[in-house]
C-alpha cells in the first residue's frame, strides 16, 4: 500500500477518477453516450498529467523534509 498512497499514485488515482467522473456527469447533463468515446484519449491525457505532477509534488515533499521543514517524510516515513 506504501506505493498506492505515494504521491504519485494518489495523483494517478485522482486524475483518472477525476476525468471519468468529469466524462460521466457531461454524459448525464447531455444524455449522449457518443462522449465514452472520449474516455481513452481523455484517460491517457489525464494519466499523464497525473505521473507529471506525482512525480513533481514527490520531490517537493523529499526537498522539504530534507531541508528540516516537515517532521517526518511523507514519502519514505523517516523522522
Amino acid at each position: 500500500t506504501g506505493r498506492l498512497f505515494s504521491p504519485l499514485g494518489l495523483s494517478l488515482i485522482g486524475a483518472a477518477a477525476h476525468q471519468t467522473l468529469q466524462l460521466g456527469a457531461a454524459g448525464l447533463f447531455v444524455q449522449q453516450l457518443g462522449l465514452l468515446a472520449l474516455l481513452p484519449l481523455s484517460l491517457l491525457s489525464a494519466l499523464a498529467s497525473g505521473a507529471f505532477i506525482g512525480l513533481l509534488s514527490g520531490a517537493v515533499l523529499r526537498k522539504l523534509a530534507a531541508n528540516g521543514w516537515l517532521l517526518r517524510s511523507p514519502i519514505d516515513g523517516s523522522a
